[in-house]
């Protein structure tokens, strides 16, 4: 659909995925330090 109505070829929507995805991991691999579990027991969360 997305082809058909805007002219855009499979291979650019699979290279515009492909790079999506590596900016997403490299922007979590710069916020690691930052990102921090949180656990729910019973419906409390606890850091």
């Amino acid at each position: 659909l997305l082809a058909r109505e805007g002219g855009i070829s499979r291979d650019e929507q699979d290279l515009f995925a492909l790079q999506s995805h590596q900016h997403a991991a490299a922007a979590k691999e710069r916020l690691n330090d930052e990102i921090h579990p949180v656990y729910v027991v019973n419906g409390s969360a606890t850091a």
